[in-house]
């Protein structure tokens, strides 16, 4: 993968997901700057992650790894980089660090798409599917509901992960509704305890009318 300014603006410490991080990856990948072109490893992994399909690690790192591991953004300690790369040297395990960013990167990719795809799916095949442990899948899923980045819940003696999102505002009308329904069901049980007590109140009055008749 040669080097290049531009390759470093799309992987030089890549950032966590936000809206503003997506917009200007797919601004950069629309550039008709001819520079671009030139890098087509580069535009093909930067593209992993615009495109809403699983990106799996092991695949990556074959493709893409030998060539990011010769410059100094990801390279080991003292690495001699490429053409066009950073000037800072690389020391004290920045490059690893780097590269271990850019696997919770495509890890997170993966689980936003699983998270388009799937409402239910098992622990297991979740972890499958990241090329991960289940303890590692837990923490990165855990930091993306924190994040707010994805919505999931875990049942743990289920081994299930659930990505359907309970709309707060459907919730919210159902109380509002069912609030409603138990005041209304209190105002029928008043109103018919009245004509209960009224109807019992003319029995009564009958009955002693008929008894002064007599």
């Amino acid at each position: 993968m040669a080097g290049h300014p531009a390759q470093h603006h799309l992987l030089h410490r890549p950032p966590p997901y936000d809206n503003e991080q997506n917009d200007l990856l797919h601004r950069i990948l629309k550039d008709d700057d001819d520079k671009l072109q030139q890098l087509p490893d580069c535009l093909s992994l930067a593209k992993c992650f615009t495109t809403p399909e699983l990106t799996r690690w092991p695949r990556i790192e074959s493709l893409y790894g030998p060539g990011l591991r010769q410059t100094r953004v990801f390279g080991a300690n003292g690495s001699a980089g490429v053409d066009g790369d950073i000037e800072q040297e690389v020391t004290a395990g920045q490059g690893e660090k780097r590269f271990e960013e850019l696997h919770k990167r495509v890890v997170e990719h993966n689980i936003r798409t699983i998270a388009k795809y799937y409402t239910r799916v098992g622990l297991k095949r979740l972890s499958q599917l990241l090329d991960l442990d289940a303890a590692e899948t837990e923490q990165s899923l855990a930091k993306m509901v924190v994040a707010k980045q994805v919505y999931a819940k875990i049942d743990r003696p289920a081994g299930i992960v659930d990505f359907r999102e309970v709309n707060k505002g459907t919730y919210k009308v159902l109380n509002e509704w069912s609030n409603d329904v138990g005041k209304l069901m209190a105002l029928v049980e008043a109103t018919s305890h009245l004509i209960g007590k009224e109807h019992a109140i003319a029995q009564a009055a009958k009955q002693r009318a008929a008894a002064k008749a007599a």
